[in-house]
């Protein structure tokens, strides 16, 4: 944990804008073409941040506990850095952030799926 604070702190100033934490495909609205119009259910873990860490938490939770899972990631993780301009460092640093503080939040213990999923990003 104490990694992660001080290589969070080591950041240079980012930008900021609305982060919504969660955004995953049931929680983006879709007309009826396809186009994404909104973004539902603000509140798991909105906040003012990094869009870096829209991008590292999307490209996790996208795929969290499938067989491919770290595949899907891995891919979504250099989609993102390439497409977006993030540091692929950077959404890793962020998605250990996301563990630290998503960890407890979902079951109840080490059996969880979440909770394993979170000490497994901490590694």
């Amino acid at each position: 944990m104490s990694r992660t604070a001080a290589s969070l702190r080591a950041l240079p100033d980012r930008p900021e804008s609305v982060v919504h934490g969660d955004l995953v495909p049931p929680n983006v609205h879709l007309d009826e073409a396809g186009h994404p119009v909104a973004v539902l259910d603000f509140g798991f873990c909105t906040t003012v941040g990094d869009p870096a860490f829209e991008a590292a938490v999307t490209a996790a939770v996208r795929d969290m506990y499938g067989p491919d899972a770290a595949h899907h990631t891995a891919e979504l993780t250099r989609l993102f850095a390439r497409e977006l301009g993030h540091a692929e460092e950077v959404l890793d640093l962020y998605r250990k952030a996301y563990a630290l503080i998503t960890y407890d939040l979902i079951g109840t213990g080490p059996h969880d799926g979440h909770f394993r999923w979170c000490a497994a990003l901490l590694r």
